[in-house]
């Protein structure tokens, strides 16, 4: 939030430090997700290759940050002359799915569930 402050007029300036802090938060979540599964799996010796299944479990935290930003592309694409935000989604009938916000919250929860797995993962290994 200090960089919003620091940072001079940039048009949408939020926008990006926020998306910014998103991706980080999603890559750091996948990167601990991918090692701690990739770990159980070599210890179960689940069948098939590990880094595989580790690489597609982990790879979801980082779905919603991707469908944002495939979101707000058709958005800026498809309906230039569309407020960023404002009411008048709703009155022109665009679905939640493209809105910015809907892939905030949808992110803020899988992140929240990949953290908190993360969390009971690191509690029972004590």
């Amino acid at each position: 939030m200090m960089c919003c402050a620091l940072l001079p007029d940039i048009p949408r300036g939020h926008d990006a430090v926020a998306l910014a802090a998103f991706v980080s938060l999603c890559v750091g979540t996948v990167l601990i997700s991918f090692e701690v599964i990739h770990q159980r799996a070599k210890q179960n010796r689940l069948a098939g290759a590990p880094c595989l299944v580790a690489g597609i479990v982990a790879g979801l935290a980082f779905a919603p940050v991707l469908c944002a930003a495939f979101a707000q592309a058709y958005v800026s694409r498809a309906l230039p002359t569309l407020p960023w935000v404002s009411h008048a989604w709703r009155a022109r009938g665009i679905p939640v799915h493209l809105s910015f916000a809907f892939w905030e919250w949808v992110t803020c929860a899988v992140l929240s569930f990949y953290l908190a797995i993360l969390s009971g993962t690191a509690l029972t290994r004590r």
